[in-house]
């Protein structure tokens, strides 16, 4: 980091990069986001494509910056202009779910065969998904197989087991049993990784896999499903809700960033109320709005074994989080919560509070970014007074001032439990920082307390 930053500081653009990768990746230093930022805009100004093709990364998953896909978009295109054939592919990516930009097919072949031509594998694995759903070109199982099969040359487990459903269904290719087999297998040795205790499944970037999904869970040793930024339909969701209700290992399913919506939502809820296996669900970005958070908070009622619910950016509003609240005063399960970009405000604030003074199991509440002001922040300062069990409270780019800051601060005086408090981007002045100061001098628990960027 010393000498990147020596060279960062002369304006040198390969430099400027490396600083910011370390700070992306907390490798030698903190992990930090906004300073990674900081240090890719540097080389992007100089016309760095791969600087640009990160920043593009950090708006698309909203890393040190609220989720933007319209700025995703116009960083990846500014790389895939210059070349770079992960921009190109993200470019695809983008117009093929629709994400920032009008769901458009041909846009989104076009981009691919840019990166594909590069030999880039999950472009030439999706323009394959493309020719066999038959969007943006006429369905050709034939040219389907021919790129999966470019793909999976490359060691793409999701080519290779797609190439394997196509032997098994004789699409494009006669049918051939064993060599369904063969593909699937070849899949399966990266899919299912037998030498670790914990078994997981990564499916590749954009598509609806109910074929996959069912026989990976049908698996009895699999615990831990990972399927985030996959275009995950009414069949893939399906598939899912169904192999649940009879699942017995299966204690982590990470769907982020699956636009799921509220109805698909709806199925999985059900079979919550009968899973006695999950304990880690992520729902981050899924788009399942207030309904979709009534049909969670039914099914927490009844289920017993959830401990770790991801809701970040789901738009569920201060509905949403009274119906949350309702849930915590009954649940004694869940121990970690994440709210983040709900638009939960100082309504949303004041139920959760609410629920605080009775729940006594959930230790992790993270509510950046909700548009919280000083009213809501006094109830959850009460709460704090008599909640026994929180020791995490995320508070980040709020609307917080210096009224908010010193009911914390006198809530700190008196709580038992907290050991983390997060207020970075709020508008808390020098009275508010003085104030949390003090506290800081009786607090016996707090360990962690984050107020960068202070306003004066």
């Amino acid at each position: 980091m010393e000498w990147y930053l020596k060279a960062a500081d002369q304006g040198d653009a390969d430099a400027q990069l490396n600083v910011g990768l370390l700070y992306d990746k907390g490798r030698g230093v903190p992990q930090d986001y906004s300073q990674a930022m900081e240090w890719y805009l540097k080389a992007a100004d100089q016309g760095h494509s791969s600087a640009q093709f990160n920043i593009g990364l950090l708006y698309d998953n909203g890393r040190g910056v609220s989720q933007d896909y319209s700025q995703a978009m116009e960083w990846y295109r500014k790389s895939a202009d210059q070349g770079h054939s992960s921009a190109q592919f993200k470019t695809g990516l983008l117009y093929d779910n629709g994400h920032g930009v009008p769901q458009d097919y041909s846009q989104a072949m076009e981009w691919y065969r840019k990166a594909a031509d590069q030999g880039h594998a999950s472009a030439q694995l999706n323009i394959g998904f493309l020719y066999g759903s038959g969007h943006g070109v006429p369905q050709d199982y034939s040219r389907a197989m021919e790129w999966f099969l470019k793909a999976a040359d490359q060691g793409d487990a999701i080519a290779q087991l797609s190439i394997g459903f196509l032997y098994d269904k004789g699409q494009g290719v006669p049918q051939d049993y064993s060599r369904a087999i063969e593909w699937i297998l070849k899949a399966a040795d990266q899919i299912f990784d037998p030498s670790s205790s914990m078994y997981k499944m990564k499916l590749g970037n954009s598509r609806d896999y109910p074929q996959e999904l069912e026989l990976y869970l049908t698996n009895a040793a699999q615990t831990t499903l990972n399927l985030p930024s996959n275009k995950i339909r009414e069949h893939g969701a399906q598939a899912l809700a169904n192999a649940l209700k009879t699942n017995l290992t299966l204690a982590t399913l990470n769907l982020h960033n699956t636009s799921l919506g509220e109805n698909l939502v709806l199925e999985l809820s059900e079979t919550l109320k009968t899973n006695l296996t999950l304990t880690t669900l992520d729902l981050g970005y899924t788009w399942i709005n207030t309904n979709g958070a009534h049909a969670l908070s039914e099914a927490l009622k009844i289920n017993s074994t959830l401990t770790t619910l991801d809701l970040w950016g789901n738009s569920i509003g201060s509905n949403g989080a009274l119906a949350l609240s309702v849930t915590l005063k009954m649940n004694s399960t869940l121990t970690t919560l994440y709210l983040q970009n709900n638009s939960i405000g100082d309504k949303g604030a004041h139920e959760l509070a609410g629920a605080l003074k009775t729940n006594s199991t959930l230790t992790t509440l993270d509510l950046w970014g909700n548009s919280i002001g000083d009213s809501g922040t006094q109830a959850l300062a009460e709460a704090l007074k008599i909640n026994s069990s929180l020791t995490t409270l995320d508070l980040q780019k709020n609307l917080i001032r210096d009224d908010g800051a010193h009911e914390l601060a006198g809530a700190l005086k008196t709580n038992s439990t907290l050991t983390t408090l997060d207020l970075w981007g709020n508008s808390i002045g020098d009275s508010g920082t003085q104030a949390l100061a003090e506290a800081l001098k009786t607090s016996s628990t707090l360990t962690t307390l984050g107020i960068m960027e202070v306003r004066h």
